[in-house]
């Protein structure tokens, strides 16, 4: 799968295929890409602190 639709894809659909997925390689990589968007989300919801002040940055 091309790494720009990788991206597009959300974390439920991610998860949705890896549960069907058998193959232990082709889980693997599921896996890993279900861990990125998670993260790329998980950068969208949470706002970013400044260490030092424990404020949100803007």
């Amino acid at each position: 799968m091309p790494e720009a639709e990788k991206s597009t894809r959300s974390w439920r659909e991610i998860a949705e295929e890896a549960s069907r997925e058998h193959d232990p390689e082709k889980l693997k990589k599921l896996s890993e890409e279900l861990e990125r968007a998670l993260d790329e989300r998980a950068k969208r919801l949470r706002p970013q602190r400044d260490p030092d002040t424990n404020k949100d940055v803007a």
